[in-house]
């Protein structure tokens, strides 16, 4: 599964906090993938479709998914979402035969109702458009299309053409000129395969896994990275997935900047999201002696290691270095949305002023 859904800030994540955890309660830990790009990355050249040959398949994946099919098995994914088809084909709104293993399907030859809103690059539609905004897109059959400009778009399934216009589609991007893009090849209804089972009653599988599992207070999750255990044993008797922010947390002091969601080139450097401290149990004043008592700002219960939603009281009601580590990309109104140019440098140089004790610059 790693090979078939991993992200990179997945990697990072494991390695400083654990890993995000979509469940964290005492006794059960789940966590989840990063949330994808919205309407990106599916089958695309930054996540390329993972083909499963079928030699492969009988050992990797399990006969309640595979079902009747006997060929190569196609992953895709999108958002927190993985698929398993027949084909590499659809998008992340429609999936279509790239998702028609081990979970329910239709055998209806209707195309999907309704616009799919996404964000970010175009994969498997024309690069002519169709039509400009408030024309008509013409074609013979039943094809996608994509209505919209930039990384905004509005994608509908249509048979024998469409107006191109807000009263179709919505408008998904205001006050920018929009023009339609047909799908490179035309909708069919998913394949029909016959599982033993139904695995999931949507037509995906949500990217999580259980961790740090225990029989009878006995820890069954034993795996360790570098010598060292992935799950820590707390006072409570449960365990929990740790990083080094928790192995080292009286060592360091921690903050974290990021990007603020604005997509013009003249944006310029980050903010601060999370402010220096120590996340851990333990504290230590100006001169490096420990502060007496447990630490207000600690970021983990020390009794059960379940993260603390609030740890600065902020309004939002979210804070903390972990807490916007793992969550980035996944809290805000539209999960799956991320900055698209990337001023590292200027980041970089706020984040060194921050250090410093100076204040932010005038543009930032």
């Amino acid at each position: 599964m790693n090979w078939a859904t991993s992200s990179a800030i997945d990697v990072l994540r494991l390695g400083l906090t654990g890993g995000d955890r979509i469940v964290d309660t005492v006794g059960l830990t789940v966590l989840q993938r990063a949330v994808l790009r919205n309407g990106g990355f599916y089958n695309d050249s930054n996540f390329p479709a993972k083909q499963l040959t079928a030699a492969l398949a009988n050992e990797a994946v399990p006969t309640a998914l595979r079902g009747t099919h006997t060929g190569d098995i196609w992953v895709a994914n999108c958002l927190n979402r993985v698929h398993f088809g027949t084909q590499s084909t659809g998008s992340c709104g429609s999936p279509g035969n790239n998702s028609n293993l081990g979970a329910a399907t239709s055998s209806s030859s209707t195309p999907p109702a309704g616009i799919t809103n996404i964000s970010g690059s175009l994969t498997g539609f024309s690069t002519s458009s169709c039509a400009n905004e408030n024309g008509t897109c013409t074609f013979t059959g039943t094809f996608q299309v994509a209505y919209g400009a930039n990384t905004s778009w509005a994608i509908g399934t249509f048979t024998n053409g469409t107006p191109c216009t807000n009263g179709v589609f919505g408008d998904p991007i205001v006050g920018t000129a929009k023009k339609c893009y047909v799908a490179t090849t035309a909708w069919a209804p998913p394949a029909t395969t016959t599982p033993t089972s139904t695995l999931s009653s949507d037509n995906f599988f949500y990217t999580r896994v259980q961790v740090c599992e225990t029989v009878s207070g006995a820890l069954v999750d034993t795996r360790k990275y570098n010598n060292e255990d992935f799950c820590l044993k707390y006072p409570n008797g449960s365990y929990k997935p740790v990083g080094n922010l928790q192995k080292y947390s009286d060592r360091l002091r921690v903050s974290a900047f990021g990007y603020l969601m604005d997509d013009t080139l003249n944006r310029y450097g980050g903010v601060l999201r999370a402010p220096m401290k120590y996340v851990g149990p333990k504290s230590y004043d100006i001169n490096g002696s420990l502060i007496s008592g447990s630490n207000p700002n600690i970021e983990w219960n020390e009794n059960t290691g379940v993260f603390v939603a609030n740890p600065e009281s902020a309004s939002e009601g979210k804070s903390g270095v972990i807490n916007y580590l793992n969550q980035f990309g996944r809290t805000g109104t539209t999960q799956g949305r991320y900055k698209t140019y990337d001023p590292v440098g200027e980041l970089y140089y706020e984040a060194v002023r921050y250090i410093q004790g100076l204040d932010p610059t005038p543009q930032a």
